[in-house]
């Protein structure tokens, strides 16, 4: 197995588990240390794994908010966010706004090549203003 097909392999473990994701479970299924993996994954992708999970889970939830009719609360807590106000703040850090915000507001969501053949949304910028 090449380094490329590790990260690919941890990148796609993190995309199916972002409800639920347990950085201590990845050595048993990939069969490394965890200390590897970590390492690995950093120097392909170029951030910790753990905030490329926290990221993507936001991502994840945020699309949640724009096409589904549930809760604030129901999204934090089905993201493993242990109540709403966690949530809302790390909303608000990477999103710039809170989840009622953006809900009402709607911004656009397009794809971004996370890794290859693996897309995920991400917020769209228009011109220098972030929405």
């Amino acid at each position: 197995m090449s380094y490329s097909t590790i990260t690919h392999a941890l990148v796609n473990y993190v995309e199916s588990h972002l409800t639920n994701m347990s950085v201590t479970e990845m050595p048993e299924s990939f069969g490394f240390s965890e200390t590897y993996l970590r390492e690995l994954f950093y120097k392909h992708v170029n951030m910790p794994i753990m905030q490329y999970y926290k990221r993507r889970k936001l991502i994840a939830s945020a699309f949640e908010l724009l096409h589904s009719d549930k809760k604030i609360l129901t999204i934090a807590l089905e993201y493993g966010f242990s109540n709403p106000e966690s949530y809302t703040r790390a909303f608000q850090r990477h999103l710039g706004m809170t989840p009622s915000q953006f809900r009402a507001k709607r911004p656009l969501m397009g794809g971004r090549l996370l890794e290859p053949s693996v897309f995920g949304l991400e917020q769209e910028r228009m011109g220098s203003e972030q929405y």
